[in-house]
């Protein structure tokens, strides 16, 4: 049963349809990949979010602000996300993040599955894009991995196990 939905599910999501939109998305359709370095802030209502950016349009500092109220993994690191394009992050997120200029935070926050999130954008870059026979591998296992994290994410909620809470936390 295990093997079976194993193979179901990469034959759904790597499948060569779903592979070329994932390059789509990915590389602009073939013209390059476009990637922004991001920060994000995670937190558990739209009104903490909304404090949040308050914060942050009276001057306060996104790193100490991610360190000191995100509940996501990455508040340790100042909310670094790193370069992330399309596929990286919930669709949200990614539109967020890409309406954004370099050195601009979103004004409203974003609700995602895994709560309300505040981000910044630090810079933008753009590759050209490899022919996609070349990028069919890794586009393969990015989409498997994403999907069984994805499942994995949600089964653990479902079993009430804590999903949110950071390493190092105190």
């Amino acid at each position: 049963l295990y093997r079976t939905f194993l193979q179901h599910l990469v034959e759904e999501v790597a499948s060569e349809e779903a592979l070329r939109e994932r390059y789509d998305a990915m590389y602009d359709g073939g013209e390059g990949l476009r990637q922004v370095h991001a920060r994000h802030i995670r937190v558990d209502d739209r009104a903490s979010a909304e404090k949040v950016i308050e914060a942050l349009n009276n001057g306060a500092d996104f790193e100490f602000l991610a360190a000191e109220h995100s509940v996501a993994p990455s508040a340790g690191d100042g909310g670094d996300l790193g370069f992330v394009g399309p596929g990286d992050l919930p669709d949200p997120l990614i539109e967020a993040a890409f309406s954004l200029e370099p050195g601009e935070h979103t004004k409203e926050p974003v609700q995602t599955d895994a709560g309300w999130e505040v981000i910044k954008v630090e810079a933008r870059r753009s590759r050209k894009a490899p022919p996609f026979d070349d990028a069919r591998a890794g586009l393969a296992n990015e989409a498997i991995e994403s999907t069984l994290v994805a499942l994995l994410t949600k089964l653990r909620e479902r079993a009430g196990l804590d999903t949110k809470s950071r390493s190092g936390s105190k």
